[in-house]
């Protein structure tokens, strides 16, 4: 048998959404309340707002803070590298309506 993991369910519970709206108890004004604090959240079938537990604690500041060489390695760990800067110039360059592009004529003399 491995060992059990205690880590928290990947959305807040019910009961932490209304301890954390208090004295709210009606699922429209707990809705309204995370939205107006800037939460992005969803509804449940129960009409109580879904909102992930990682949201929560990156928009609320409770999410551990990592250096600026740290985040950008692990961030260039998850894309898988590199950027590839010759995809990006490509994608960005000015096209005509049909896709070719755009050449410009000399002026007249």
């Amino acid at each position: 048998m491995g060992p059990q993991m205690n880590s928290p369910p990947p959305y807040l519970t019910d009961e932490e959404m209304l301890d954390l709206a208090k004295p709210l108890v009606q699922p429209a004004a707990i809705v309204r309340w995370f939205k107006g604090q800037g939460f992005v959240c969803r509804i449940k079938p129960n009409r109580m707002p879904l909102i992930s537990r990682q949201h929560f604690e990156h928009a609320s500041g409770l999410a551990p803070v990592l250096k600026d060489s740290e985040g950008a390695r692990q961030q260039n760990a998850a894309a898988g590298g590199e950027p590839d800067a010759a995809a990006l110039l490509a994608r960005f360059q000015r096209k005509n309506s049909n896709g070719t592009n755009q050449e410009k004529q000399p002026a007249r003399a």
